[in-house]
C-alpha cells in the first residue's frame, strides 16, 4: 500500500519552518551577544522590540505543518524565553507595580524631548502646552533650533541656541532654569549644585555653543526636596545611526563613532549615578530601545520607573509617525525614590516624542 504524501507546499513550508526557527533563535543569542557590545549591531537593533514575541509565537503556530516540530517549537520556545527581556512588554501593567498613592508634597516631574523647541509650533501654543502640565521640575530636550541647510561635508550643522531665556523667565516665574547646551532643567526647588556629567568637563564656555552641544547630553542638578538633596538628570543620548545614505562608506563609519559618542554618555552617566549618594531620578530620551544592550549600564544602577505604568506595550514616539512600536524614552531611579505615577503623553503634534509624566516622592 502507497503512503500518502504530503502536498508540495506543504513540504515545502515543512522544511521552512525549521529553518526559519534556528535562524531566529540565532539571532536572539546575537543580539545577547551583541547589542551593546559590538557598534555593527546598532543596525540591527532598530528592529521592533515587540518581534521577540511576536515572531516564536507565529513559528509555533506554523510548527504544526512540518514533521520536525519538535525542533520547531523547542526552538521558538526558548528564542521566545529568551527575547521576553528584549520585547519591551510591561509585566506591572497586569501584576500591578508603583509605589502606592502619591504623598502630600510628592513632586510631579515632566521630561520631554520638544523636538527642536518652539522652531516648527507657535510659541504662544508650545508655551501654554508646557505650563499646563503644572510640574515641579521639567527635564527638557532639544532646548535649540535647527538649520536645515547642508554643511560642506555634506552633514547637518544646523543646531543653535533657543535663546528665549527672556521669554521663558515671562512664562515661568520663580522657576529656577538650568541650561547647558540644549538641555534645559525648570524647578520650583532650590538649587544645591549643577555638576557636569561624562564627557562634559563643564570647562567649556557657553559662547562655544556647538562644543556644548555636542559635549553635554546628560545635565545633573541637585535640588533641595523634603529638607535634603535629590539629585535630577536630564539626558539626551546621541542616535545610533547616520544622516548619510546606507550605500556611503560614511554611513559605517558615522555609526562607529556614534556607538564612541553613546558608550561614553551612557559611561559617564551610570557612574555618576552610580558614586551618587543622593537620591537620583534619571529621564529623558535615550535614543535607545528595550531590545538595545546599551540600558544595560542603567539598568544595572538604578530601577525603570515603568514599574507605575499601566500600558502593557508602552511606546515613547508619537503614534502618528512612521516609528510608533519603540520606546525611546525612559526614566529611572535609585536611591529609595518612589514612583507614584509614570505615563506617557500626547505631545499634541509639537513632537515626535511623546512626553514623560512622573509622580515622585522621598520618604
Amino acid at each position: 500500500m502507497r503512503r500518502a504524501t504530503a502536498p508540495p507546499r506543504k513540504r515545502r513550508l515543512g522544511r521552512v519552518v525549521p529553518a526559519l526557527a534556528t535562524f531566529w533563535f540565532l539571532y536572539v543569542l546575537a543580539q545577547w551577544a551583541f547589542s551593546g557590545t559590538f557598534w555593527v549591531w546598532l543596525l540591527f537593533d532598530i528592529a521592533p522590540p515587540l518581534g521577540f514575541v511576536l515572531v516564536p509565537v507565529l513559528l509555533l503556530g506554523l510548527a504544526r505543518f512540518t514533521a520536525r516540530r519538535r525542533k520547531a517549537v523547542l526552538l521558538a520556545v526558548f528564542s521566545l524565553l529568551l527575547g521576553l527581556p528584549h520585547s519591551g512588554l510591561n509585566p506591572h501593567a497586569v501584576l500591578g507595580g508603583g509605589d502606592g498613592p502619591a504623598p502630600p508634597g510628592a513632586l510631579k516631574v515632566f521630561s520631554w524631548n520638544t523636538e527642536y523647541w518652539n522652531q516648527a509650533d507657535g510659541a504662544d501654543e508650545f508655551y501654554a502646552f508646557l505650563k499646563s502640565r503644572k510640574a515641579d521640575v521639567y527635564l527638557l530636550q532639544e532646548y535649540l533650533n535647527w538649520d536645515f541647510r547642508a554643511g560642506v561635508d555634506g552633514l547637518w550643522r544646523g543646531a543653535r541656541s533657543a535663546a528665549d531665556l527672556h521669554r521663558l523667565r515671562q512664562e515661568f516665574p520663580g522657576y529656577h532654569l538650568v541650561i547647558r547646551g540644549e538641555l534645559l532643567t525648570m524647578t520650583k526647588l532650590k538649587v544645591l549644585g549643577v555638576r557636569p556629567v561624562g564627557p562634559d568637563p563643564g570647562e567649556l564656555p557657553d559662547e562655544d555653543w556647538w562644543k556644548v552641544f555636542e559635549a553635554a547630553k546628560v545635565l545633573r542638578t541637585d535640588l533641595l526636596y523634603n529638607g535634603s538633596a535629590l539629585s535630577v538628570y536630564n539626558v539626551h543620548i546621541p542616535m545610533q545611526l547616520s544622516q548619510r545614505t546606507l550605500v556611503s562608506p560614511g554611513f559605517y563609519l558615522d555609526v562607529n563613532d556614534n556607538d564612541l559618542k553613546r558608550r561614553a554618555q551612557f559611561e559617564g552617566l551610570s557612574a555618576d549615578v552610580k558614586a551618587n549618594p543622593h537620591p537620583s531620578l534619571v529621564a529623558g530620551d535615550f535614543n535607545t530601545t528595550p531590545a538595545m544592550g546599551d540600558m544595560r549600564w542603567l539598568t544595572s544602577v538604578a530601577t525603570d520607573a515603568l514599574r507605575a505604568n499601566r500600558s502593557v506595550y508602552p511606546v515613547s514616539w508619537r503614534d502618528d509617525t512612521w516609528m510608533p512600536f519603540w520606546r525611546l524614552d525612559w526614566a529611572f531611579t535609585r536611591g529609595g525614590v518612589k514612583v507614584h505615577r509614570y505615563e506617557f503623553g500626547d505631545p499634541r503634534e509639537m513632537s515626535d516624542h511623546r512626553t514623560q509624566e512622573l509622580t515622585v516622592s522621598v520618604p
